[in-house]
């Protein structure tokens, strides 16, 4: 009869050891496999563990155990039968053999100490999966032996293990098959970069606020308005009178229409040197931004937004500002007319049409592939760029922005930029930043 002394991994990591072959594994005609209190205790725990499937096969075994008969030979194979030892080794043989009654491993091996001096056998040998155990029995000149890896089980994953697993390999092949999205400056050989250095000589300046008072001081001057017949009052005149009726006159009416209409003329006046000048001080005082967009994924990105954040420069210019293509003409001064001038008595709104004031035109908004700018409620403004497809494996230049700086006077001048990418299939929000550094001249 051979003794085996089973380790508690022989029941979590082998077949059940109804199924094994021992009179082959062991080379003997009978065997009498024996549990020691120590395998029965490590079961035990196992059942509460944190590892379902070491969890759920402690459950399976201590079941099993519990209904063999304790101290007897359980017949469980042919020639093969298991022995429940649930005594405790005697605190002298682990002072004896230098053993610790503190360690699981220590514990086996003083049983099976015990039982060969006992016994008398010379027959005995111990089953484990633990190198330790296998070091340790040597040791105490005890015989040990390894089941063969036919025997092993094939790792049945953690349920909980195995869904992380499943959603880990999905996430996987869903970034797999989703847009690659890059955003940055295209340089001269078509890369992107996070980084631009220009530079500019930022030499002539734009019109100030007491240059325009003095231009519009100046055209008011010019436009004024002397009577030369004495007004009067009623705009309405009375067709009784023969004077009225005869004598042409500027009244007081047209001459407060009159200087409504120059206010007017010198609001667009006003437009037009500041367009006249950032049109001409541009060039000098602004750097034009080229971005481009790439898509390296295996798909074609849908509905993209991008979001940028400037810090930095004195303002951001969606389109190029263009030198105005007519100057603003004043308004004819009031002539001398008679009451029976048909546009005395015309309706203010059909006179209003007659000379093109109103304007029914509607705004429908941005199209897509331009800029837009946005504000919040504190007045920080940030810059979106919509494209409705970009392929895979492709990249598109979008509409260039301009960084113009009003006022500059130390250099170099630092712009950070701030960006956000979304697209209605993509994961993940792309973010990043880029720079701009502006030196006053070429290097």
């Amino acid at each position: 009869m051979l003794y085996c002394f089973l380790d508690t991994n022989i029941f979590l990591e082998f077949k059940p050891i109804t199924e094994i072959n021992w009179l082959k594994e062991l080379d003997a005609s009978k065997v009498c496999l024996i549990v020691t209190s120590v395998v029965v205790q490590e079961l035990d725990n196992h059942k509460s563990g944190n590892n379902s499937r070491l969890k759920k096969k402690a459950r399976k075994w201590t079941a099993f155990l519990e209904k063999l008969d304790v101290g007897s030979d359980n017949a469980i194979r042919q020639n093969v039968t298991l022995r429940l030892d649930l005594s405790e080794p005697n605190v002298d043989t682990f002072a004896d053999y230098n053993l610790s009654a503190s360690v699981a491993d220590d514990r086996l091996l003083a049983k099976i100490i015990e039982f060969a001096k006992r016994n008398e056998a010379h027959n005995v040998v111990v089953v484990s999966d633990d190198s330790a155990v296998h070091l340790k029995a040597r040791g105490q000149n005890l015989s040990d032996s390894k089941l063969s890896e036919e025997n092993r089980l094939e790792h049945e994953s953690d349920p909980i293990k195995k869904e992380l697993n499943e959603l880990r390999i999905e996430n996987a092949r869903l970034r797999n098959t989703q847009p690659k999205l890059q955003l940055g400056f295209r340089d001269a050989t078509s890369k992107l970069r996070n980084f631009v250095r220009t530079w500019n000589d930022f030499s002539k300046s734009h019109i100030s606020e007491s240059e325009l008072d003095d231009f519009l001081q100046n055209e008011r001057d010019r436009l004024q308005f002397v009577r030369k017949e004495q007004p009067i009052d009623n705009d309405h005149f009375s067709v009784i009178s023969t004077f009225a009726v005869f004598q042409k006159i500027v009244t007081n009416g047209q001459i407060d229409e009159y200087y409504r209409n120059v206010d007017e003329y010198l609001e667009r006046y006003r437009g037009y040197l500041i367009d006249k000048s950032l049109a001409s001080v541009f060039p000098h005082r602004s750097i034009e931004l080229n971005f481009a967009l790439t898509n390296a994924g295996s798909i074609p990105a849908q509905n993209v937004e991008i979001r940028l954040d400037m810090v930095g420069c004195t303002e951001v210019l969606i389109h190029l500002p263009e030198v105005p293509t007519y100057k603003p003409t004043p308004p004819a001064k009031p002539e001398p007319r008679s009451p029976l001038d048909i546009n005395q008595f015309l309706p203010s709104s059909f006179t209003a049409l007659n000379y093109g004031i109103l304007d029914y035109d509607t705004d429908l908004g941005p199209s897509l592939e331009e800029w837009t700018q946005e504000s919040n409620s504190s007045g920080q403004n940030w810059y979106e760029y919509r494209i409705k497809k970009l392929k895979h494996h492709r990249s598109r230049d979008l509409e260039p922005l301009y960084l113009w700086f009003q006022e500059c006077d130390e250099f170099p001048v630092k712009v950070g930029i701030q960006y956000e990418v979304t697209s209605d299939n993509m994961v993940d929000m792309l973010t990043g930043s880029l720079t701009v550094l502006v030196a006053q001249s070429a290097p």
